[in-house]
């Protein structure tokens, strides 16, 4: 009985230790802090920035943007060599100068940026990584882009931050001015429409019987339309009036591959065709539709610019223009200038390269290789004036 007494006992005591010993490690171990109300961060979803209204950086410097060398430099005539400047690094699709500002679309990171070439500064105005095409208006206060991912065309406008998408169908248009965009939209087979577009509304104008046209802006309610080059058929060249929107009026008989421009006020027009035998050849005329000069020379209203001057890039080799168009093809050009007031005509420079929108400026003269669809400049001092 003692015994048994004994060994309760020493049961009890080894159960009171082993608590005792429990509570004290439970005493003694530091706590970890409890966290202060004020600390804990509430998950709020950050807001996005509007896409068309980025905060400008402070004020970086554009790296030289005129004297930068590139390695197509190397293929250049040794006389020309040192005379043409690559102005960005980037490849260009589309831009608009005035200078000192310039806006252009960058492939190498897919944003529409503005630089003041005077001031050394630049800001981005719209960012997409699958954009890959923009034409500005004619003061650029907005543009018509277009993304990989969507076959439809949408209109920027800048000033107002906002984006809306063209009807489908539509492949060919032209700013009128700054708020009206004249639109050509396939409907079936033979049948299309003219659309008029003015301040993000839509219009229906006219059914038309040309399926692939080119519409060129002779003022804010006239243009011209005739079918598009690579159609290898004999066209004539109509004009179209908003003011009188059923009708269309025979301008010029048909010829093989016109390609035309018309200068910024609408006062002459710049028309290129192919002859009979293959030759080309282009006319001015003023807006009646009376001769003013004739070359015996051709060329693509995409190799010109037509402010109060006319500059182009002349083809030296042959081309033709379903090749060129579907880049199995490429022109070395001369570049000209003609003042359809003095009737001055010059060739100011032979890069010998396939040119694009050659713009002349106080400066110099800015153009597009379209091989490499980089920016291009040529000082004034090594124009021929």
């Amino acid at each position: 009985m003692k015994r048994f007494l004994n060994f309760f006992i020493v049961i009890i005591i080894g159960a009171l230790l082993g608590i005792g010993a429990l509570v004290l490690t439970r005493l003694f171990t530091p706590k970890p802090p409890l966290e202060p109300e004020e600390l804990k961060r509430e998950v709020v979803e950050e807001e996005k920035p509007s896409p068309l209204k980025q905060k400008p950086p402070e004020a970086p410097s554009v790296e030289k943007p005129l004297e930068r060398k590139e390695a197509f430099e190397e293929t250049l005539r040794p006389e020309i060599r040192d005379k043409i400047k690559s102005v960005f690094d980037s490849e260009i699709n589309g831009f608009w100068i005035n200078y000192p500002k310039l806006r252009a679309l960058f492939l190498k990171d897919n944003r529409i940026k503005e630089y003041d070439f005077q001031e050394k500064t630049y800001f981005e105005l719209f960012t997409d990584p699958n954009l890959n095409f923009v034409q500005f208006s004619p003061n650029a206060s907005k543009a018509i882009v277009k993304f990989k991912t969507d076959p439809r065309y949408f209109v920027i406008d800048f000033k107002q931050d906002r984006m809306s998408p063209l009807p489908p169908f539509v492949e060919t248009f032209v700013f009128l001015n700054e708020d009206k965009i004249l639109m050509h939209q396939f409907v079936k087979e033979t049948i299309s429409r003219l659309i008029l577009w003015q301040n993000f509304e839509t219009k229906d104008l006219k059914t038309l019987g040309i399926l692939n046209p080119e519409l060129v802006r002779l003022d804010e309610n006239r243009v011209l339309i005739y079918e598009k080059p690579i159609s290898n058929i004999k066209t004539p060249v109509f004009l179209y009036d908003l003011r009188n929107p059923n009708l269309l009026k025979l301008v010029l008989e048909p010829k093989f591959s016109y390609s035309i421009l018309a200068s910024k006020d609408g006062k002459y027009i710049f028309v290129n065709y192919q002859k009979e035998l293959g030759e080309f050849e282009s006319v001015i005329y003023d807006s009646n539709f009376k001769e003013k000069a004739r070359f015996s020379w051709g060329t693509l209203k995409e190799k010109c610019t037509f402010e109060k001057i006319l500059v182009c890039g002349v083809p030296k080799n042959v081309i033709t223009m379903t090749t060129w168009y579907q880049y199995e093809d490429s022109s070395q050009d001369r570049i000209i200038i003609y003042d359809p007031l003095t009737q001055d005509y010059k060739e100011i420079f032979d890069p010998d390269m396939d040119v694009i929108q050659p713009v002349l400026t106080d400066v110099g003269l800015f153009f597009l290789n379209r091989i490499s669809y980089k920016l291009l400049f040529i000082d004034k001092k090594d124009l021929s004036f």
